[in-house]
């Protein structure tokens, strides 16, 4: 089971490629919308995106559930997730959509999976949605609004570029951004890196 939890700033160009466990997660973005790909050793994926996490609180060391106020999941006939919640008294709308082989989405609420295709989650406990897929790889696509669910739909509705190309775009910007960063020093070895 993988969890994928909200991006804090998705405006940035970003990539991060890990691979642990038979699992590679490759993440880019784009100014409008997150895209996460994984590839699994086995077929037959699952990819948790559980609303209710919004981090660690590093004082405590221990999860907290920063949507505090009225928050709502649906499943859309398109096999979109949609949530809804507020975040330090602003209220936010997201759209998460999975493009992979026989896709099916489900909600869960407190770690057991439901037929409903919306909730009402009671915010101190876990809540979101299960992507259960055919095959061994999968690219969600995240995207947010402060708008309504609208905007974020048509973000991810948008968002028709493949993920190689994305991140290729990504990697030029963030080298545009780098090649201004200049080292002084005498260590020849040290200027290659």
């Amino acid at each position: 089971l993988v969890t994928v939890g909200l991006a804090a700033d998705t405006e940035a160009e970003q990539i991060l490629s890990k691979e642990k466990d038979g699992l590679l997660a490759e993440l880019t973005v784009t100014n409008d919308v997150a895209y996460h790909h994984y590839y699994f050793e086995k077929d037959n994926g699952r990819i948790a995106v559980d609303f209710s996490n919004d981090g660690l609180a590093k004082e405590f060391g221990e999860l907290f559930y920063a949507f505090s106020k009225d928050p709502y999941v649906e499943v859309t006939p398109f096999g979109e997730v949609l949530f809804s919640g507020v975040l330090s008294g602003i209220k936010l709308y997201f759209c998460v959509a999975i493009e992979a082989e026989n896709s099916k989405a489900v909600l869960f609420e407190d770690i057991t999976e439901t037929d409903a295709k919306s909730i009402h989650p009671d915010p101190q406990k876990p809540f979101g949605a299960i992507f259960d897929f055919d095959g061994n790889s999968a690219i969600v696509k995240l995207s947010y609004s402060t708008l309504g669910f609208e905007q974020a739909k048509q973000n991810v509705r948008n968002a028709i570029e493949s993920f190689d190309s994305v991140m290729n775009k990504a990697y030029v910007i963030w080298g545009k951004h780098l090649s201004r960063i200049e080292i002084e020093t005498d260590d020849d070895e040290l200027k290659q890196k």
